[in-house]
């Protein structure tokens, strides 16, 4: 007994859906919004994991796995759902670094692929340690082979405020004065 929560942040679905587990098995059925491109879909467990699944109108996905090993859960019923599945069972124990450079050359490998978007925010546009070359490189391969994306899109904004450098001249001159009144600039703190 339990459940699950279903939700997609980019395209697919108008609302946030609840799923009932009955005896360990769910069934769950939605239209899709976006019928030109796969949805994708964020299947939200109780412990606060997600498990992303690429869904369209007409396809049947199944979801497989043991709450005790949420990460080897297996998401079947399109290639892109298997790809992932692949991916993430390659990589359970990838470091950050590794997960990124894994990222961009599945992207390199299929761009086309929506998989390929989901891996670009997840492992390159959104890491903690972000590498700008790799960054707008992975970004431009995505956006020449996927010119309709909204998603790639809206990330362009993102992109150019990651990748522009701030200078010690972009606030002018700074200084304070100490409690013994003298002044004291930046360059003086050098």
């Amino acid at each position: 007994q339990g459940e699950f929560y279903l939700y997609s942040p980019e395209n697919g679905l108008t609302s946030f859906d609840t799923i009932k587990i009955i005896n360990g098995n769910f069934d769950y059925q939605t239209e899709i919004d976006n019928s030109d491109d796969y949805a994708t879909l964020h299947l939200l467990y109780p412990n606060f994991t997600e498990q992303v699944i690429f869904a369209k109108n007409g396809t049947h996905v199944q979801i497989k796995g043991d709450a005790r090993k949420l990460s080897e859960t297996e998401v079947t019923g399109t290639e892109e759902n298997k790809l992932l599945t692949n991916f993430r069972k390659q990589h359970l124990n990838s470091s950050p670094n590794e997960l990124m450079k894994a990222a961009a050359a599945f992207i390199k490998e299929k761009p086309e692929s929506p998989v390929s978007r989901f891996l670009f925010q997840k492992y390159i546009l959104d890491a903690v340690h972000i590498d700008t070359i790799l960054l707008q490189d992975t970004y431009k391969i995505l956006s020449t082979h996927q010119p309709k994306s909204t998603q790639i899109l809206k990330w362009q904004s993102v992109i150019t405020a990651k990748t522009q450098k701030l200078t010690t001249n972009t606030f002018g001159q700074l200084s304070f004065i100490d409690t013994k009144r003298d002044t004291t600039t930046f360059d003086d703190c050098k």
